[in-house]
């Protein structure tokens, strides 16, 4: 997942950077809501396999109970973020602009981070089974 905006920042010192950090920290959180919600629900999905397993032979008899079991999964997705750390010189109108040299940094910048972060791939490692839903958030920023 690739998130263009950065939640966390430098305290603005200017009236434009107020606008930047603004920006930011909005569509910052609608992320952060989108991925709340889908782990939210994926758990509830792996939930439901668990207390499936849980009833005895006659309860899973139940065609009720059955078609509730269909709405589980045992899928365990490994969210990777990488945050778009952004340039000093960026301006509050970042969210529109489209030049090809703000696009090219964009793609030079998430190629640097996904390299790094294939590096040290903490997504292998085992997860507990009632987890559906892992997040690997990325590094601290570095100020």
């Amino acid at each position: 997942m690739i998130d263009l905006f950065d939640a966390e920042g430098p305290l603005p010192r200017v009236m434009d950077d107020v606008e930047t950090r603004r920006k930011d920290i909005i569509y910052a959180s609608r992320s952060d809501r989108a991925v709340s919600a889908h782990r939210e629900t994926h758990n509830l999905r792996r939930a439901v396999l668990a207390l499936w397993d849980a009833l005895t032979p006659e309860a899973r008899q139940d065609p009720h109970l059955s078609a509730l079991a269909d709405l589980g999964c045992t899928t365990t997705m490994h969210i990777v973020r990488l945050v778009h750390r952004g340039e000093a010189d960026e301006l509050a109108c970042k969210d529109y602009e489209f030049s090809s040299a703000s696009f090219e940094e964009h793609r030079a910048a998430g190629c640097r981070d996904a390299t790094r972060r294939l590096a040290d791939p903490s997504w292998l490692q085992p997860v507990p089974p009632d987890t559906g839903v892992v997040i690997h958030d990325p590094p601290p920023r570095e100020d």
